[in-house]
């Protein structure tokens, strides 16, 4: 099992997806792409059945390379959900609008931690005018798809054998394709079943540079992926807190969710107590963010939430 380094796992946390390549020959591929070809020409698109139909795709979440990514981003353990999907992008065809895939079971939870993921396989050499798939580049932590439109849109090109394995909220799109190539791409899902557990690196780096705004969440989700249960951030006097908390509900998302992590990576009371406060608000962003600022304090907060379950308001419980 080959694991992802630590300048992938970087990247993947900054910007929501990595690609590897499987060490399987290119005649398993072409084997692969010539039974979805009988598939579609026969008895049709099967959906989640096309493992079934076409067992050597195992194969290739089998490969010491996904299996490596998977585990690096999951963790052990992690599950093949039963939804997948080959999706075929034919010549002519038009591309999509962004947007972001419903969670199986129709749940409407975003979640920051990687708990999900999507996995696209490419059986055939893909070119950026086959129709490829394409992801917003560091938009999983949107909600808004003009804000995910001032990052770059990134191509998902290949050899055959290449697989992207994705957060599931990243917002992506199939492009057009202007080729006269068919294009596939088998979709699949895969979920963490534990949280992560200790690696012993200790500290962790800033990330995007001082002063950036998303520096606080990708410093807590990097602190998360190692295991590391509670925030070391410095202190915030009574103040401070106040003065971040007014923007739990800022209409401009990135100011909203730097003052959820700048709350959330702190071990401060007032900090504590404007999240609390937070959570409880008539404002779904408010409280949606105050929850992300709590996740990012750790187990001292869970006797808080516990209270939380108690209260009145269904949102506030949810």
């Amino acid at each position: 099992m080959i694991l992802l380094d630590d300048d992938q796992m970087r990247d993947f946390i900054v910007n929501g997806y990595v690609a590897v390549k499987t060490g399987l020959p290119v005649v398993h591929h072409q084997r692969v792409c010539a039974q979805l070809d009988e598939m579609l020409g026969g008895i049709g698109n099967l959906g989640n059945n096309v493992l079934p139909l076409i067992p050597e795709i195992q194969k290739v979440f089998d490969d010491p390379a996904v299996r490596g990514a998977l585990t690096s981003v999951l963790g052990q353990n992690y599950l093949m959900h039963p939804h997948r999907y080959c999706h075929l992008n034919a010549p002519g065809s038009d591309g999509q609008q962004a947007h972001k895939d419903t969670y199986e079971g129709e749940e409407q939870v975003k979640r920051h931690r990687c708990r999900w993921v999507l996995v696209f396989y490419y059986p055939q050499n893909t070119t950026a005018d086959m129709g490829a798939s394409a992801v917003l580049s560091g938009t999983q932590y949107y909600e808004t798809v003009d804000v995910a439109h001032t990052h770059p849109e990134k191509v998902l090109c290949g050899e055959a054998g290449t697989v992207v394995i994705a957060h599931y909220d990243l917002w992506h799109r199939a492009t057009a394709n202007t080729s006269t190539k068919k294009r596939y791409m088998l979709k699949f899902l895969f979920s963490r079943v534990e949280e992560p557990q200790p690696t012993g690196n200790g500290g962790v780096e800033s990330f995007a540079g001082e002063g950036d705004p998303l520096d606080p969440l990708l410093r807590s989700l990097r602190g998360w992926h190692q295991g590391v249960s509670e925030p070391d951030g410095a202190d915030l006097s009574t103040a401070e807190a106040a003065d971040l908390a007014k923007d739990l509900g800022s209409k401009d998302e990135i100011k909203a969710l730097y003052a959820a992590y700048a709350l959330g990576e702190t071990a401060s009371a007032p900090a504590e107590r404007e999240l609390l406060e937070g959570l409880r608000s008539g404002d779904e962003a408010v409280r949606v963010n105050a929850g992300y600022g709590l996740a990012a304090m750790g187990s001292r907060v869970v006797v808080h939430l516990v209270d939380a379950l108690c209260g009145d308001d269904d949102g506030v419980r949810t």
